[in-house]
């Protein structure tokens, strides 16, 4: 499996760009409370509560971001997931799909877990050979359910309804890309 590193970057790029975004927003009522406090008091009294609130005010915004990029490298995340995560969503998407398991020459594998109260799955995609393409979906149990639509792009969508979940398969018009949507829940 490749691992999709330019992903990896935007997903750490754009954590980073909602860090400041976070930060800028916690500004603002500060700010405003600063402006109110101060208003009110005299000349030598808000001289020596600029002294403490910005140095008391500094302290607590670089150890409130300090925690906050922490929390952004030690905790969960989506693209930079373990492997025993995104093996379990694999095991799970090919067992509620019926599908057979990946091709072995795939390449670009994306898979994103989503739940919601009432539902659960993942949307995921992956490129191969047309032939492993086809070779999958021929050895996939469950496939033969499947409605196949085809799309004004030239790509072939593949649905099937069980009960209240619905799944996707869009193989691209070239035959070498495949996007799909498995419900579980």
């Amino acid at each position: 499996m490749d691992v999709d590193v330019t992903n990896i970057i935007w997903t750490v790029v754009g954590s980073f760009i909602g860090l400041v975004i976070l930060l800028a927003i916690l500004l603002i009522p500060i700010g405003f409370i600063y402006s109110c406090v101060t208003l009110f008091l005299s000349k030598d009294k808000r001289d020596k509560f600029k002294r403490n609130w910005f140095s008391d005010s500094l302290r607590y915004l670089v150890w409130g971001f300090a925690s906050l990029v922490t929390v952004y490298i030690f905790g969960p995340h989506d693209t930079i997931d373990s492997y025993v995560f995104r093996s379990s969503v694999i095991e799970q998407t090919l067992k509620s799909g019926q599908l057979a398991p990946f091709p072995k020459g795939m390449t670009h594998l994306a898979i994103h877990e989503y739940t919601s109260w009432f539902h659960a799955g993942c949307n995921g995609s992956f490129s191969a050979e047309p032939a492993q393409i086809d070779d999958w979906l021929k050895n996939s149990p469950g496939f033969h359910d499947y409605e196949k639509k085809s799309q004004s792009d030239g790509s072939i969508e593949y649905t099937k309804i069980k009960g209240e979940t619905y799944d996707s398969i869009i193989v691209s018009s070239d035959r070498a890309h495949v996007s799909f949507r498995i419900e579980w829940l």
